[in-house]
């Protein structure tokens, strides 16, 4: 039985026939058995792409196919008339009969060459289809990573990030620049992207042990540039110190070493924090959830985090 659809345009729209043929594949449709057709190529500047939209059983195979009849041009008229068949010049002894016969072996022909360029057509418009479907993705981009996957090759963290957390991300890379001096904007945008409590608040100036291994030779000695008295050297800035927290026991797991939310708490010191500053960060979970335990199977203990004594 044969089945039609609604008019698919109203009096303001146009819609183009790869764009229904793509968002009827995305919803469920068969892309094996749908066809856009060639229709009413004289129609084209004034009628709207689409004529019109109905199921009918192909006479190739006898299966039913959704049929999306377009006002386009075919690749048959757009090349130079009678390449492929002879055009007849009506004389005036030909008899009326003879006139409509040749008419209709003319048309015939032109079916058949028009059947010819159908499969070149299909593989056009299956490309427009695909190329429509990628491009609707950018447009559906909490869906879909399209847009975060061309960008992960410039920014690392994007590799750990949600698609959520991805494009809360792009929207702040604009100010990335600005957050090196604003702790408390640099804390919002952890906390946004983490979806935890983060504060940053600057510490004591940390001191860094010097290697013995690599000290200069007594008579290279310059002090203040090449060596300093005593083993260890003060950081010039004083540190930072990233409070993670307060967060419940399951949260935490993921900011256990190699875990994602850790990854991704590197990632955002890196960008965000100056080289120059000495960062520690300190976790904090929920005092209802912090009690003793020790570790064992699926469970390990940190003392101060998740286990107190």
């Amino acid at each position: 039985m044969k089945k039609s659809f609604v008019d698919i345009n109203t009096i303001g729209t146009n819609f183009r026939a790869e764009v229904l043929a793509s968002k009827l594949i995305e919803s469920g449709s068969n892309a094996e058995k749908l066809l856009i057709v060639r229709h009413r190529g004289d129609r084209k500047e004034v009628s709207k792409d689409i004529d019109k939209v109905k199921y009918q059983y192909s006479e190739f195979d006898m299966m039913e196919y959704l049929y999306i009849y377009t006002n386009r041009h075919s690749i048959y008229d757009s090349l130079p008339e009678g390449l492929f068949h002879q055009t007849s010049s009506y004389g005036r002894t030909r008899s009326t009969e003879s006139i409509i016969h040749e008419i209709k072996e003319q048309r015939g022909k032109e079916l058949s060459i028009r059947k010819f360029f159908q499969p070149f057509e299909i593989a056009i418009d299956k490309l427009l289809i695909d190329a429509q479907a990628y491009e609707q993705k950018y447009d559906k981009a909490h869906f879909y990573r399209n847009l975060t996957d061309i960008l992960k090759d410039y920014w690392n963290i994007l590799k750990y990030l949600t698609t959520g957390q991805a494009l809360l991300f792009i929207k702040i890379i604009p100010i990335l620049e600005h957050t090196s001096a604003d702790f408390d904007l640099m804390a919002k945008i952890m906390t946004v992207i983490l979806d935890c409590p983060i504060g940053i608040r600057q510490g004591e100036k940390s001191r860094m042990k010097m290697d013995t291994q690599n000290c200069v030779k007594l008579k290279d000695w310059r002090l203040g540039i090449n060596s300093v008295l005593g083993n260890d050297v003060e950081y010039a800035q004083p540190d930072l110190i990233v409070n993670v927290g307060p967060v419940s026991l399951q949260q935490m797991r993921l900011f256990e070493s190699g875990c994602n939310n850790n990854l991704i708490l590197k990632e955002l010191i890196n960008l965000m924090i100056p080289f120059n500053r000495n960062t520690i960060v300190r976790y904090q979970t929920n005092k209802s959830e912090t009690r003793f335990r020790l570790s064992g199977e699926g469970h390990t203990a940190y003392l101060g985090i998740n286990t107190t004594l």
